[in-house]
């Protein structure tokens, strides 16, 4: 009777749905593999608000920087 658990707590990306995600180092978000995006969701596939917020000053930022 050898069952591997399941992860009920595994980030998964919002748009394609896949587990193939990685923890970024710098900004502590996770990026998807398969589709190259940030929407990452948690198990429940909720997205706090205050990390929505952070990726878009982050974006708004970026864009600061190359006008």
């Amino acid at each position: 009777m050898s069952h591997r658990p399941e992860q009920q707590d595994a980030p998964i990306c919002e748009h394609c749905e896949s587990e193939d995600v990685t923890l970024h180092p710098d900004c502590g978000e996770y990026w998807c593999n398969a589709c190259w995006s940030w929407s990452v969701v948690d198990a429940n596939g909720e997205e706090s608000r205050e990390e929505i917020g952070r990726t878009e000053n982050r974006i708004i930022d970026d864009m600061r920087d190359f006008t």
